[in-house]
């Protein structure tokens, strides 16, 4: 376990499972000025879901402005991180975490690789034991920001969003993986055609 201190917070994370991550973090990683961007967006009246909250990077920001964070990750290791980078940075109560997949209806879904951590993937299996996918829409009922950074699956986080995007009009972040999009056998075009 390594201790990365970020300016928003400090952040326990595994240096071995996430060991491009930490060093991304321990340059000056693009992402802080992804966070940096999005925290103009949000109020300290606002409910954000970050789907795909990984170890809290961006969790962890959100909370400690906005009234209430919904932080969803289904990737058991990253989760126990995220679960402890909450409560050491204070702010496990306006932090609700779902260990989930978010997708377009109720599913099971099954980890399919053995990347690092940040980079996990997820894929739907017929039978069997795995992670549950539910629609955002069947699991909070109000927000303004919206994070996503699922590794392909943005396509369906976006469709199991649909009604809570129709009615609240949130501001979405969507971080892209091209690669991922393609192993889900999904394209840019279809994020931009939900718009």
């Amino acid at each position: 376990m390594s201790f990365i201190n970020t300016k928003y917070g400090t952040l326990a994370v595994d240096e071995k499972k996430d060991a491009w991550f930490v060093r991304s973090l321990q340059k000056h990683s693009t992402q802080i000025d992804d966070i940096d961007l999005v925290l103009q967006w949000i109020s300290e009246d606002s409910i954000v879901v970050d789907v795909g909250a990984h170890v809290g990077l961006f969790t962890i920001p959100f909370a400690k402005k906005a009234r209430h964070v919904y932080a969803i990750e289904p990737n058991k290791d990253s989760r126990i991180f995220l679960e402890k980078n909450v409560a050491d940075n204070g702010i496990a109560s306006k932090v609700t975490i779902f260990p989930i997949v978010i997708a377009d209806a109720t599913k099971n879904f099954l980890k399919s690789n053995d990347l690092p951590n940040a980079e996990t993937q997820y894929h739907e299996i017929n039978s069997g034991v795995g992670v549950i996918g539910q629609p955002l829409d069947a699991v909070v009922d109000k927000v303004n920001f919206i994070k996503i950074d699922v590794e392909g699956m943005e396509p369906e986080v976006l469709r199991g969003s649909s009604s809570l995007i129709d009615r609240w009009k949130p501001i979405i972040f969507i971080e892209i993986n091209s690669k991922a999009l393609h192993d889900h056998k999904h394209k840019r075009s279809d994020i931009e055609h939900f718009f």
